[in-house]
C-alpha cells in the first residue's frame, strides 16, 4: 500500500513539473516573438532613418558674379522635402508602434 502512495506522490510531483515546464516554454515562445518584433522594428527604424549619408564632394571655385546669381529656392525645397520625410517617418513609426501594441494585446 505504501508503494502505491509513493507512486502517486511521485506522479503528482512529475505532473507539477510538467506544468512548470509548459509555462516556461510558453514564456520562452512569447519572448522569442517579442525579440523578433523588436528586431523587425529596429530594421524598420534603420531603413527609415532621418539621417542621410551625404558623400563628400570636392569643392569647386565659382566666380563671385555667378555665385550671386544662384537661386536659393532649391535649398528651401530640400528642407521642405526633408520635413515631409520626417513627418512621414514619424507617422509610419507611430503606426508601426500602434500595430505592435495591438498585436501584443
Amino acid at each position: 500500500m505504501q508503494s502505491i502512495d509513493s507512486l502517486r506522490e511521485l506522479n503528482a510531483k512529475l505532473l507539477a513539473e510538467i506544468v512548470k515546464f509548459r509555462k516556461e516554454n510558453t514564456e520562452i515562445f512569447e519572448l522569442k516573438k517579442k525579440s523578433l518584433r523588436f528586431a523587425e522594428y529596429m530594421c524598420f527604424i534603420e531603413n527609415t532613418s532621418s539621417i542621410e549619408v551625404i558623400p563628400k564632394i570636392s569643392t569647386a571655385s565659382i566666380p563671385s558674379n555667378q555665385y550671386d546669381n544662384i537661386n536659393t529656392l532649391p535649398s528651401s525645397v530640400s528642407r521642405q522635402k526633408s520635413l515631409k520625410n520626417r513627418e512621414m517617418n514619424a507617422f509610419l513609426e507611430l503606426e508601426y508602434k500602434r500595430k505592435i501594441s495591438n498585436e501584443i494585446k
